[in-house]
């Protein structure tokens, strides 16, 4: 989302969205993981994160607030079984991402909050660690807080009561989402147009474009260490993957 460099092989977070009136909003924290060249990830870094969002959007979904349906699926399935986890919610929020179209068909949103469609942004894990890593925290938690969320109700929700539980990913998400303001970036999926590169999302991408998404990264970024550094992490994955 950040600087349209390819998040296979090198890692990605993922930072669940809501749609509002005015445009996407970050409700959760970030989840990193690995891409698993289908849309979503896999291999998570689980923790009191990955445990809070669940137990906020399983309850949800029996509770009728939330509904989420893959619809590339034929038959019926049962979402947020015992043996459900944070990677089945990633994937079938995913479905909504990627499968608004698909063969011809359009598809309404099938995954929503309240009647918000529910989707997420992906970032590639050096940019996000880079990022993350150059900025200092808020003199206070909340005040963190507020630079991550502003005041969106859904974030509350999942998280009052537990910040000092998640305090570094809360800082870590207000140095991303200052970032992108400061660039005059706004948080989107994949693919849509609101998102700076979304030309780069949902192909299938080789190692000659991959180098180009980094190259084009370099000329966007120039002047910043951080990223620069962050896009070497990038180049040096890649070229050791082709080898």
């Amino acid at each position: 989302m950040l600087t349209g460099v390819s998040v296979d092989r090198v890692g990605a977070t993922a930072v669940i969205l809501r749609r509002t009136a005015t445009g996407y909003e970050p409700v959760t924290l970030g989840i990193s993981g690995e891409y698993n060249g289908y849309g979503t990830i896999w291999s998570i870094d689980e923790g009191r994160n990955t445990e809070l969002v669940y137990d906020f959007f399983a309850p949800q979904y029996r509770s009728g607030r939330f509904m989420a349906k893959d619809q590339t699926y034929d038959g019926d399935y049962e979402m947020f079984t015992d043996d459900d986890g944070i990677e089945d919610l990633l994937s079938v929020i995913e479905r909504t991402c990627a499968c608004w179209e698909r063969y011809g068909n359009v598809y309404p949103p099938s995954t929503v909050l309240d009647g918000d469609v529910v989707v997420y942004g992906f970032i590639a894990r050096p940019i996000w660690d880079a990022v993350a890593g150059s900025a200092s925290a808020a003199p206070t938690l909340e005040a963190d807080f507020l630079r991550a969320f502003g005041d969106n109700p859904t974030a509350r929700e999942i998280y009052d009561g537990h910040l000092p539980e998640v305090a570094e990913q809360v800082r870590q998400l207000a140095a991303v989402a200052e970032f992108a303001r400061g660039h005059e970036m706004r948080w989107a999926p994949p693919g849509e147009q609101e998102q700076k590169y979304w030309k780069h999302s949902y192909d299938q991408n080789g190692t000659e474009d991959w180098f180009a998404f980094i190259a084009t990264a370099r000329l966007d970024y120039r002047g910043e260490p951080a990223i620069q550094t962050a896009l070497d992490v990038c180049a040096d994955i890649v070229r050791r993957w082709a080898d």
